[in-house]
């Protein structure tokens, strides 16, 4: 059960027979094979050997594994595998452990399990070695994506915080905008912006996230950050961008109704004067979305333009 559970944790089958071959069994071999217990995939290790009747002390048994061409390490553990049983053995009968026969432990298939057994301890403990080497040898990013630049060669020397390669991550992206001063105080961390890629001809949406306070005095402009989710990764690293921001102060449009709106059926606007008791007077302008006035309807929402000068809003 062990050396199965050892093979199916990477022991390599023919490296194990090879290693038993040097025990000089006649006729050994040993296989592994799938199988099913419970409803549950297993691996099943059987070894096969010509019937022997014949029962070996602990001094046989340790020089059969001492004449094997097996890793010393794993002849260690087999002999002591082996020695604590002949001395719990020993402890029961009441006899020193060189008297000892070993009956059903004694047996090929027995000596083979223990010995198989050590030989995948050995192996696991170098797999350890190699892991730890090689963990010791490896730069880890502290995350994934992909590698745009390499900054250094095979076997050269690099220094604790020397830069190998350059990695970036495009999930989400930042772009960078220049704000003129004039309009950089409107802008605010977590305002939405529309954004524009020519290159691919779409358009999506993002959030400011950096406002940063040094300026160019040459261009009296201000970077801005604003993040976009690119789960996609169809927006790449030095694509160009237009964004849309605030450029102005938050106004808030002014419902006017129908007895408002006259002129014969022309567009107009009004310069409102008064809160309570409001005064206006005729002003020909542009209605928002509205080149027309066809019919009147209960309300129009008008856009404030230049030449609406809002004094206070009608009661």
């Amino acid at each position: 059960m062990i050396v199965a559970a050892m093979l199916d944790a990477g022991l390599d089958i023919d490296e194990l027979k090879q290693q038993l071959a040097t025990l000089d069994i006649i006729g050994l071999d040993v296989n592994a094979e799938e199988t099913k217990r419970a409803g549950l995939r297993a691996l099943k290790f059987t070894v096969d050997f010509p019937e022997q009747k014949h029962h070996r002390n602990l001094e046989q048994i340790t020089g059969i594994i001492e004449q094997s061409k097996i890793t010393e390490s794993a002849k260690k553990t087999a002999i002591a595998i082996f020695e604590k049983l002949a001395k719990a053995e020993a402890a029961v009968h009441g006899k020193d452990i060189n008297q000892i026969h070993f009956h059903e432990v004694g047996a090929v298939d027995s000596i083979v399990d223990i010995v198989s057994a050590a030989i995948g301890l050995d192996f696991l403990r170098k797999a350890d070695q190699i892991k730890d080497k090689l963990a010791k040898t490896s730069i880890r990013a502290p995350f994934s994506g992909y590698i745009t630049a390499k900054r250094t060669e095979v076997g050269q020397w690099i220094t604790v915080g020397g830069t190998c390669f350059d990695l970036i991550n495009i999930e989400t992206v930042l772009i960078r905008v220049n704000v003129p001063e004039s309009t950089i105080s409107y802008v605010k961390p977590s305002d939405p912006a529309g954004i524009r890629i020519d290159a691919l001809d779409i358009d999506v949406t993002g959030k400011v996230v950096h406002i940063i306070p040094r300026g160019d005095p040459a261009a009296r402009t201000f970077p801005v950050e604003i993040e976009v989710i690119n789960k996609t990764g169809r927006l790449k690293a030095g694509m160009f961008a237009r964004a849309k921001l605030p450029a102005g102060p938050e106004i808030q449009p002014l419902m006017v109704t129908k007895r408002w709106i006259g002129g014969n059926g022309h567009p107009v606007d009004w310069e409102i004067i008064g809160a309570y008791e409001p005064i206006c007077c005729n002003r020909p302008v542009l209605l928002a979305g509205e080149p027309k006035v066809d019919r009147w309807g209960s309300g129009a929402m008008i856009d404030p333009v230049d030449n609406l000068r809002l004094r206070a809003r009608a009661a």
